[in-house]
C-alpha cells in the first residue's frame, strides 16, 4: 500500500482549481511521484492516455459529468497545473518520455536530515 500526502504549498495552489486540474495532480500525477527526484514519469513511465484513464468518471443515473476526458482535454488540464507553478514538463522529444517536475512537492532532498545522538 503506498501513502500519497502533499504539503500546504501544494493545496494553497490547488484551491480553487477545477476539481479535473486537483485530480490531474493528486491521482494522476502527485501518487507516482519519485520522492528522490521529484519526477513523474523519469523511472516509471506515464502517458497522456494513463492520466486520460485516471480522470475518467463511471456513467451514473442523475451524473452531468461522466466518461472520458480527451487528450487534448488533459493537456489544458496540464497547462493549468503549470500555470499554478505545480509542475513544470520536463517531457524528453527525443525519447518521448512524458515528464513532468513537480517544484512545490517535498522530496527526500527537503527533509532536514537527524544528527545522530
Amino acid at each position: 500500500m503506498t501513502i500519497t500526502c502533499w504539503n500546504d504549498l501544494e493545496d494553497g495552489q490547488l484551491q480553487g482549481a477545477p476539481l479535473a486540474s486537483q485530480i490531474l495532480y493528486l491521482r494522476g500525477l502527485r501518487k507516482y511521484m519519485d520522492y528522490e527526484t521529484g519526477l513523474v514519469g523519469a523511472k516509471r513511465r506515464t502517458s497522456w492516455q494513463a492520466l486520460t484513464e485516471v480522470l475518467y468518471v463511471e456513467p451514473h443515473q442523475g451524473e452531468t459529468r461522466s466518461g472520458s476526458y480527451s487528450k487534448q482535454q488533459v493537456r489544458r488540464l496540464a497547462k493549468r497545473l503549470e500555470t499554478l507553478g505545480l509542475v513544470e514538463m520536463r517531457s524528453d522529444q527525443a525519447a518521448k518520455h512524458l515528464v513532468f517536475f513537480l517544484p512545490l512537492a517535498f522530496t527526500d532532498r527537503s527533509v532536514q536530515k537527524k544528527a545522530d545522538t
